[in-house]
């Protein structure tokens, strides 16, 4: 099985989110989309934006998810796992939808009180 990740975690959280898929014997590969490479573990890619966008919060939106959809292309995963609702979680939605593939929206700490609470959002995940 391959996964296509977003997350934004600092690097010592990416590594306690990723490291029990990794211990799932059907994982092959799980290629993470990122502002910048993250802690080095086994059957794990990481996929970042040029540095040129890491200042602009649009440029990198877009960029990830431009990433994400190629790379999903190129590796034909068989689901998305996201880290928090915004903007990894839309972004792994709108890349799921695309694909047709299914997404885990991974919601953790605050994220979701903080969402539920806003009108639009909070009727979607509510």
């Amino acid at each position: 099985m391959r996964i296509l990740t977003l997350i934004g975690l600092n690097p010592q959280l990416v590594k306690s989110q990723i490291e029990p898929l990794l211990k799932i014997n059907r994982i092959e590969q799980v290629n993470i989309i990122r502002d910048e490479p993250g802690p080095s573990m086994p059957k794990v890619q990481y996929i970042y934006s040029p540095n040129y966008l890491k200042n602009n919060f649009i440029g990198r939106i877009l960029s990830k998810t431009i990433l994400a959809l190629q790379t999903n292309q190129k590796k034909k995963h068989d689901m998305v796992i996201s880290f928090y609702l915004v903007p990894h979680g839309l972004i792994g939605l709108f890349c799921a939808k695309i694909t047709s593939k299914p997404i885990c929206l991974t919601l953790l700490g605050t994220d979701i009180n903080i969402h539920c609470k806003r009108n639009l959002l909070g009727k979607i995940l509510t």
